[in-house]
């Protein structure tokens, strides 16, 4: 066989093989925790509509988020241990009532977000409402 002829041959070879790459994601997937003040079988409703609400967003659990729920009841040593657990795997961290009180203590340098709570500021959960010092 001439040089040529091998040469072509190991060529037409490469051109015929499959050249798919594995798809990879597009974008970053955000960790998001989310604690709720409630059992299970109270909170599930509560993190099925979160869930929706970020989907109706465009963000998708296990395509672009990923949410972990804790549900620890309204014992504070339950609600503490969700939040320590959650803090290190999070980029974001949502809590239901006064949840709010343990994670500002608690989820230091990752972003906080409340929901259902009756007056932040005088709980000292707002900018406004922290000394000189805490700014």
């Amino acid at each position: 066989m001439r040089r040529r002829d091998l040469i072509g041959v190991i060529y037409g070879a490469a051109l015929a093989l499959p050249c798919g790459a594995a798809a990879q994601q597009a974008g970053k997937v955000w960790r998001i925790g989310h604690v709720l003040t409630a059992p299970p079988e109270q909170g599930e409703p509560f993190a099925r509509a979160l869930e929706q609400s970020l989907a109706h967003l465009g963000y998708v659990q296990g395509r672009n988020i990923v949410l972990l729920h804790r549900f620890a009841g309204a014992q504070v040593d339950k609600l503490e241990e969700a939040i320590i657990s959650l803090v290190p795997q999070v980029y974001l961290l949502v809590v239901w009532g006064n949840a709010a009180i343990a994670a500002k203590k608690l989820a230091v340098g990752v972003p906080v977000v409340f929901i259902s709570i009756g007056s932040p500021s005088s709980l000292g959960l707002s900018k406004a409402s922290r000394t000189p010092a805490e700014t």
